[in-house]
């Protein structure tokens, strides 16, 4: 059977004014921090803020960085995220496309 993992990308937000340093502690070819491939990133400067995986699905990829890469989702509610800026992270909806934002 064919391989159909496909690259998701958790763009980090600003919240509080400072980034946070992610970590990959998962299979090297399952994931990093962005910085190992910030030319493919659309022109993103800084982009060792920001986290890649490879997944089979949008659930598996939103597992996979929250417990290998340090990620949390819901952070106003429950990990202390400034209010105002919102969220770090959010989940993902889908993975990468070659489509500008």
């Amino acid at each position: 059977m064919e391989d159909m993992k496909q690259r998701y990308i958790y763009n980090q937000n600003n919240s509080g004014g400072h980034f946070n340093s992610p970590k990959w502690t998962g299979p090297e070819d399952q994931g990093g921090i962005f910085n190992e491939f910030v030319e493919d990133f659309h022109g993103r400067i800084e982009g060792n803020h920001d986290v890649w995986v490879m997944a089979e699905s949008t659930s598996e990829a939103n597992t996979l960085v929250e417990k290998f890469a340090r990620v949390y989702f819901d952070g106003v509610d429950s990990a202390g995220d400034c209010p105002c800026c919102g969220d770090r992270w959010y989940r993902s909806h889908g993975p990468e496309t070659d489509e500008d934002e």
